[in-house]
C-alpha cells in the first residue's frame, strides 16, 4: 500500500529529477518531466492510487450501507459506509477493496476514495478448513455431563430480516422424492413446502456475507431463477450424505417420545433392552451437535420430527410432508428446559424459539404457541452460491473450500 510523503520530500525528489534530466534534455521537455514528476508524486501520496493492488475483499453488506471487508493476505477485517446508492447496489460479496489504514481511505475503482473506515479489527485466522474453536462441556442433562453450560448463547450473527426470504414458505407444482422402503413419492402435486430450500438458500447468503433478494411476500414463480435455486436446495437437503435426512426421518417417525424397555429375542433368559425414545435421541443430538457449532457461533440445520408411525401407516405423503427444516441460532435457559432459537421460513423476519421440554415453538419472547414438535436432529449442510451473490474467485474458493463433518451410514441411535 502506497504511504503519503510529505511535500518536503516531494521537493527533494522533484529536484533530484530536475538536476539529472537538466544536461540531457531541452527546456521544454525538462519542465514537461517536471510536471509529471509532480503529478506522479501527487498520485503516490494519495490515499488511494489506481497503481496499487486491491488490497482486501468484501465479505459484508448490509441493508443500511455499511460494508464489512477483509485482507486478503492479513488478518485486518474492517468497515467503512457506502453512501452513493448507485455504487453500492453495484457492490458485490468478493468484489476488491482498495484501503490505505494508515489515513483510513477506502475506494471501490482504485483511483478516487470514496468512503473511510469506520473500525479495524483483527482476526486471528483458523488453523485450517472448518476449524472451529473448542467448546466447554455441560452439566446439564440435555446437553450432556461434565462442565458448566452457559445460560444464553446467541454468537450467531445470522439475521432473518436481513439473510432470510420475506415471503411464507407456500408453492404449488411437483416435487418429486425417493423415500426408502416407500418409492418415489410426489410430495407437491398441490401445495407444499420448500423449506429446507429456503433454510439452505438463507444459510448460502449468510455464509458468502450477502443480503437476500428483496422480494415481495409472494413467493417467486416456477421458471425464475430464485425459484430453481430453492428448489435445488430442497432436493440438496434430502439427498446429501446418502440420503440420510430421510433416512432419520424414516427410522424416528416410528419411535416413542419416551424411552421404552422391550424385550431382546437374541439375549438369553429374555434379557429386556431400551429402545431410545425422541426425548433422549434429540437430547443428545443438541449436546453432540447442535451446541458445539452454536457456540463457535455457525448456525445449524435441523429438522423438526413431527409425524409418528401412526402417520407413516395411515398416510406415507401426508406424514413425510408434516416434517419440517428450519435454522438453529442460538439457545438459552427457559426455567428448568433449553430452549433453540431459530430461523423458520413458514414465519418471515421474525425468530422463533424451540421449547425442548413442552416440545413446542413460539415467537421468540412471546408465550403464543406457533407449532409443534415432537424431536429434532441435525442436517448435513454444503455451502453453494445462490444466483444472487455474484461469482467471484473469492467466493468460489469459499464453496470449494466449505468443509462438514462426516454423518453417520447408519441409524443405530444409542
Amino acid at each position: 500500500m502506497y504511504q503519503r510523503i510529505s511535500l518536503k520530500q516531494q521537493v527533494a525528489t522533484v529536484t533530484v529529477l530536475y538536476t539529472g534530466l537538466v544536461s540531457t534534455m531541452r527546456l521544454r521537455t525538462m519542465r514537461k518531466a517536471i510536471v509529471a514528476g509532480l503529478a506522479l508524486l501527487w498520485f503516490n501520496g494519495a490515499p488511494i492510487a489506481s497503481a496499487a493492488a486491491p488490497c482486501c475483499g468484501v465479505t459484508n453488506i448490509s441493508r443500511d450501507g455499511q460494508v464489512t471487508a477483509q485482507e486478503t493476505r492479513g488478518a485486518r477485517t474492517f468497515q467503512f459506509q457506502v453512501a452513493d446508492p448507485a455504487q453500492l447496489r453495484g457492490l458485490r460479496v468478493g468484489a476488491p477493496v482498495y484501503a490505505n489504514f494508515d489515513t483510513k481511505q477506502v475506494s471501490l475503482d482504485g483511483k478516487r476514495p470514496c468512503c473511510t473506515i469506520l473500525n479495524i479489527s483483527t482476526t486471528a485466522k483458523p488453523t485450517g478448513p472448518g476449524t472451529t474453536p473448542a467448546v466447554p462441556r455441560s452439566t446439564d442433562s440435555l446437553a450432556g455431563a461434565g462442565t458448566a453450560l452457559p445460560q444464553s448463547v446467541f454468537n450467531v450473527k445470522f439475521d432473518p430480516k436481513k439473510h432470510g426470504f420475506e415471503f411464507t414458505n407456500y408453492f404449488t407444482g411437483d416435487m418429486l422424492v425417493e423415500i426408502p422402503g416407500i418409492g418415489t413419492v410426489n410430495l407437491g402435486g398441490t401445495t407444499y413446502g420448500l423449506c429446507g430450500g429456503m433454510v439452505f438458500a438463507a444459510l448460502d447468503t449468510f455464509k458468502l456475507g450477502a443480503i437476500a433478494p428483496d422480494v415481495p411476500t409472494t413467493p417467486p414463480p416456477s421458471g425464475t431463477p430464485m425459484r430453481s435455486f430453492l428448489y435445488e436446495r430442497q432436493i440438496n437437503s434430502l439427498k446429501y450424505e446418502d440420503g440420510f435426512l430421510v433416512r432419520r426421518l424414516v427410522a424416528w417417525m416410528r419411535k416413542p417420545l419416551n424411552d421404552n424397555t422391550v424385550p431382546n429375542p437374541l439375549a438369553e433368559g429374555g434379557v429386556n433392552v431400551i429402545e431410545r425414545g425422541l426425548i433422549h435421541l434429540s437430547g443428545k443430538e443438541f449436546k453432540s451437535n447442535i451446541r458445539p457449532k452454536l457456540d463457535a457461533g455457525n448456525p445449524v440445520t435441523i429438522v423438526l420430527v413431527k409425524a409418528s408411525g401412526e402417520d407413516m401407516v395411515s398416510n406415507p405423503k401426508a406424514a413425510f410432508s408434516k416434517n419440517h427444516q428450519v435454522l438453529a441460532l442460538g439457545y438459552s435457559r427457559h426455567g428448568d428446559e433449553w430452549d433453540i432459537h431459530i430461523y423458520d421460513p413458514n414465519f418471515p423476519n421474525t425468530i422463533q424459539t424451540l421449547h425442548t421440554n413442552g416440545r413446542h415453538q413460539t415467537e421468540k419472547g412471546t408465550t403464543v404457541h406457533t407449532s409443534k414438535f415432537r424431536g429434532f436432529f441435525e442436517a448435513p449442510y454444503r455451502l453453494k452460491r445462490p444466483p444472487w451473490v455474484e461469482d467471484s474467485p473469492a467466493v468460489a474458493g469459499q464453496v470449494q473450500n466449505f468443509k462438514i463433518a462426516p454423518f453417520p451410514r447408519d441409524d443405530s441411535d444409542n
